[in-house]
């Protein structure tokens, strides 16, 4: 079982150095409300099933009203209807690349895009192994395993795992596990879903340079198959917006669909941010708490 570091340093080209901790950030914090009661957390974190497998799909750069109750959007909006809905979520900086750092591993790291920048820190995939279970991210575009390299509608900054050093620098361990969209047909077709899956769109089918319209299509498109894959069991799919375009929350007030076999039409106006729904994810699982997410509750109340 791999032994995680007590502390992490942040690494950027022609930028500043940072120290940050495991569980909280020392310097470069974006995010860092009052911790919550324990005793409260304990209870709510036990409601939260033991998931066979976690996927996140993020999308990118709407406000909260752009997207629930837009005529655009009828696949999302039957999603939030039918599942779940967290109306009190908000992103934690600008721009993008931050809140996909947040996602992944507690730390919003970096204060812009930056293609080349990498993080020497702990994030949840590091954990993941170390609990003995598998994952994957899909990134739809990328022209090959592990790259890099930004290539047409593929953008490495929405790509968060090619910026923590460890998995950059570990090709074998990158190649299997970063990996082209097209590859998760082939998963679903074998039935060989790893435990937690990551979705990143291109930057059309994101909304980023589409329409609400193209994207709602690309996701009604991808997620039927993708639930019926994986059954009844305990699973949840987290659909997302990296960021709005508000300052709300430090990125802005974006939608949160919380799809899940046990979870239904469910509204929530707890509010919530990435460093949330991380948080959802490591006490499902029994992980330790990465950074920002020691600060805050998990979104146990989608399940009873």
């Amino acid at each position: 079982m791999r032994r995680l570091p007590a502390l992490v340093t942040l690494q950027r080209r022609g930028g500043q150095a940072c120290i940050i901790g495991l569980t909280v950030s020392i310097a470069c914090a974006r995010h860092n409300p009052i911790a919550p009661d324990l005793s409260t957390t304990l209870i709510q974190a036990s409601r939260i099933p033991a998931f066979s497998h976690v996927v996140v799909l993020v999308m990118e750069n709407k406000e909260f009203d752009r997207i629930i109750g837009a005529p655009s959007a009828p696949y999302i909006n039957s999603l939030a209807t039918t599942y779940g809905l967290a109306v009190n979520y908000t992103a934690v900086a600008h721009p993008s690349q931050p809140n996909y750092m947040a996602l992944t591993g507690g730390v919003a790291a970096f204060v812009s895009d930056c293609s080349s920048c990498t993080i020497n820190a702990v994030n949840i995939v590091d954990e993941l192994e170390a609990s003995g279970r598998r994952w994957r991210a899909y990134l739809e575009d990328m022209p090959a395993p592990c790259s890099a390299n930004n290539a047409g509608i593929y953008n490495v900054d929405h790509n968060p795992f090619l910026h923590y050093t460890d998995i950059l620098a570990n090709r074998i361990r990158c190649e299997a596990s970063v990996v082209p969209l097209t590859q998760l047909a082939a998963d679903l077709q074998t039935g060989g879903l790893p435990d937690y899956l990551w979705i990143t769109p291109n930057n059309c089918h994101n909304m980023h340079d589409c329409s609400v319209a193209e994207g709602d299509a690309w996701l009604a498109g991808v997620v039927p198959s993708l639930i019926a894959s994986m059954g009844s069991s305990d699973w949840v799919l987290f659909v997302v917006w990296d960021e709005g375009n508000s300052n709300q929350g430090g990125g802005g007030h974006v939608p949160a669909i919380v799809v899940a076999p046990g979870v239904h039409g469910i509204q929530s106006a707890i509010p919530h941010s990435h460093y949330a729904l991380v948080r959802t994810i490591e006490d499902a699982w029994n992980l330790a708490p990465l950074g920002q997410t020691g600060f805050t509750s998990a979104m146990a109340e989608f399940w009873h």
